[in-house]
């Protein structure tokens, strides 16, 4: 049976010789770099590069939000995808986030969240972390929001350019 001990962050455990059995087959090693390239590539950080993958993707579908708000105003499967797409990876960023702090997860919670995300969100960042989450969720809301609002903007005005949109029929009524 092979054990590990831990003291703290700064020292990891690697395997002594040719990783032989007995009672302590590992030793402490405490080289900073060693420990760095152990926390990226451990599971941890490639779930917190993933989660931070899924925040960057919410940014990217909400520039595409923007852009499709102008370019199809009334295609409701650009709806339907952008709903199911938002909920999606916000419930895969809040089931990283919890394998990452390492709290249960139930499946039920998974679904919930799935349903109710923006809300959820909050309730998830406030419990977990605090006022620091309030904040965290504002500043993202914030700059969803604007991501969304600047593409719709750049796009009309794109558009508009390009001879594709006439202003003046956008104001008759």
């Amino acid at each position: 049976m092979v054990e590990r001990h831990h003291r703290d962050i700064g020292s990891q455990c690697v395997p002594k010789g040719n990783g032989e059995t007995g009672a302590a087959p590992f030793v402490e090693e405490s080289d900073s770099m060693s420990v760095a390239s152990t926390i990226i590539e451990s599971p941890n950080g490639s779930r917190i590069s993933q989660r931070r993958n899924a925040i960057l993707a919410l940014y990217g579908l909400s520039a595409f939000w923007g852009v499709t708000q102008v370019v199809a105003p009334e295609n409701p499967s650009f709806y339907a995808f952008s709903t199911l797409a938002f909920a999606t990876l916000a419930t895969m960023w809040f089931w990283l986030d919890r394998r990452i702090l390492a709290r249960p997860h139930l499946s039920i919670l998974f679904l919930l969240f799935f349903l109710t995300w923006p809300i959820a969100s909050f309730i998830h960042l406030l419990a977990t972390r605090g006022l620091r989450g309030f904040g965290y969720w504002l500043i993202h809301a914030l700059g969803l929001s604007a991501t969304m609002s600047t593409m719709f903007i750049l796009t009309m005005l794109l558009l508009f350019w390009l001879g594709v949109l006439d202003a003046d029929a956008m104001f008759e009524t």
